[in-house]
């Protein structure tokens, strides 16, 4: 546990995300975005993801520099909201995200112009996508 004259630093979240990265139609949130999401910051952040962009892997540890507490009225005692158990002054979430959508590799060198729509055509392709034989 650090001690009190040690600070500790923590990235901020927009590191990672950006509000410019939202899309077009909630481009009327970036501004309000943008001033929570620097108020935010993050530790253990780990991510892997294959060569062919199908399927990827994202951990960290959301934090909040200040102690999320709810102190009962009159007793003294708080309750502590996600207390961190290596910096005891923050409070953190741990988030883990796993994603794998094989459609992404067919997207990805499907050519709509040059694609017939046959029938066997279309029965092929539904064999790939479904790794049937």
């Amino acid at each position: 546990m650090p001690t009190q004259n040690t600070l500790t630093y923590y990235p901020a979240i927009t590191d990672i995300v950006k509000a410019d990265d939202l899309p077009e139609f909630l481009s009327f949130m970036k501004t309000g975005l943008q001033s929570i999401l620097n108020k935010i910051y993050y530790k253990n952040y780990y991510f892997s993801d294959n060569i062919a962009g199908t399927e990827a892997f994202y951990s960290l540890t959301v934090i909040s520099k200040t102690k999320i507490a709810l102190e009962i009225p009159g007793t003294g005692i708080s309750l502590v909201l996600n207390p961190d158990f290596q910096d005891g002054d923050i409070s953190s979430f741990p988030i883990t995200l796993y994603w794998n959508w094989k459609i992404l590799k067919f997207i990805k060198y499907f050519k709509t112009n040059q694609f017939s729509y046959s029938v066997e055509d279309l029965f092929n392709l539904g064999i790939n996508i479904f790794n049937l034989s």
